[in-house]
């Protein structure tokens, strides 16, 4: 076993995703003495599956399981998790938790420890931690972010897709009678770019869950959830919706996502709506359509808009090269596509336009200038904490 190696193991399905999670681990401080590998798991059958082959890969004493969507913000994760580890009693951490399953074991609007950043600028906080510091002991973690300091093996026999993989390790955790918990967090330690979760076989899992960690606690099945049903929904609008780009209808994207807001909810829906609001600012003030959905396919689109977000995202927690973000911004996005894309996934929207406002009076760029100024004298407050 190498005590001075930390391994980040990252299942993927998405390369514009992993490539970002990989900026961010590559902005992390290494404390001396120690090292880090990067290894990436793709085409796994199950998430157990990919983790216990990426585990049995390596030596590395600590391990971090992370989604290529989970992006590390907190340059001092490393200093922070070896302090954690410090407690031999400690086998796992995360940064979302919950003190105590509920009988159903339906974790997943359980949690009340902990916090992390998330994707949507309204809602883009879950912060449920006191301000006492320190750690706080746990029944189960997010599978966002999982860092543990000893190898058990994840439940390959049992758990065969994407659910309850999270929640099952942490009683494996358990029944060797090793702590699972959520360490304070001065300032967030991870941003989560996840887009929607399928749930599909969510009550499934549950199931399996339950059955096995009755030596723990006495889970019971009470109530099916409707998560299969919203994940099918999800997917019908997306194919709907993708059509009718396909065909040209914008407008008919734009006044469906419009008229109902639990569309707006669904988060596969969001690039959706948020395409066919650009799409309509750019042709309403006649500007020179860059996100051309008359033309534009819908796999570009998604990664368009994607693109657009992580170089937002990268201003809003001051990475270092804000004018090279800005610059490709603008020579590649609207100022509509750039503000609306603000509206949607940024937390501190004034921050971040001033940014572009500056960069642009500073380059000559006075149309644009003028019309970010104004977008500026209009936006909302900063979200606050």
């Amino acid at each position: 076993m190498n005590e001075n190696l930390i391994a980040f193991i990252i299942c993927s399905n998405n390369e514009l995703k992993l490539n970002e999670c990989k900026y961010y681990l590559s902005r992390l401080q290494i404390p001396e003495g120690y090292e880090t590998d990067i290894i990436v798991v793709t085409g796994a059958d199950s998430m157990t599956q990919g983790y216990q082959a990426a585990m049995l890969s390596t030596d590395a004493r600590y391990k971090v399981y992370l989604h290529n969507d989970t992006f590390i913000i907190n340059e001092y994760f490393i200093r922070d998790i070896l302090s954690v580890f410090q407690s031999e009693e400690i086998g796992m951490l995360g940064v979302i938790g919950c003190k105590s399953m509920p009988f159903d074991a339906y974790a997943c609007t359980s949690w009340d420890v902990g916090k992390v950043l998330h994707n949507i600028a309204d809602k883009c906080l879950l912060k449920y931690q006191s301000n006492d510091k320190g750690v706080t002991e746990v029944d189960a973690i997010d599978g966002l972010l999982m860092v543990t300091q000893y190898d058990i093996n994840w439940r390959t026999d049992i758990f065969k897709n994407w659910d309850f993989y999270d929640i099952s390790q942490c009683y494996e955790f358990h029944r060797k009678r090793l702590k699972v918990v959520v360490p304070f967090q001065e300032d967030y330690w991870c941003y989560h770019d996840n887009d929607y979760s399928k749930m599909g076989e969510y009550d499934y899992n549950r199931n399996i869950f339950i059955k096995e960690y009755q030596d723990i606690r006495s889970f019971k099945l009470e109530r099916p959830t409707t998560e299969g049903e919203i994940s099918k929904l999800q997917f019908q609008m997306k194919d709907l919706f993708g059509m009718l780009i396909r065909q040209g209808k914008v407008e008919d994207v734009f006044f469906l996502i419009n008229q109902d807001t639990m569309l707006q909810e669904l988060g596969c829906m969001r690039d959706y709506s948020l395409a066919a609001m650009i799409h309509k600012s750019e042709e309403d003030n006649q500007t020179k359509l860059k996100l051309d959905l008359n033309i534009m396919e819908e796999h570009e689109l998604v990664n368009q808009l994607c693109k657009l977000k992580f170089l937002l995202k990268r201003m809003e927690f001051h990475c270092e090269g804000n004018e090279d973000f800005i610059e490709a911004l603008i020579n590649s996005y609207s100022i509509y596509a750039i503000y609306y894309s603000i509206i949607y996934y940024v937390r501190y929207r004034r921050v971040v336009l001033s940014y572009i406002y500056q960069y642009c009076k500073k380059t000559q760029k006075i149309e644009e200038a003028c019309l970010v100024h104004r977008m500026i004298e209009v936006t909302p407050d900063n979200i606050p904490i």
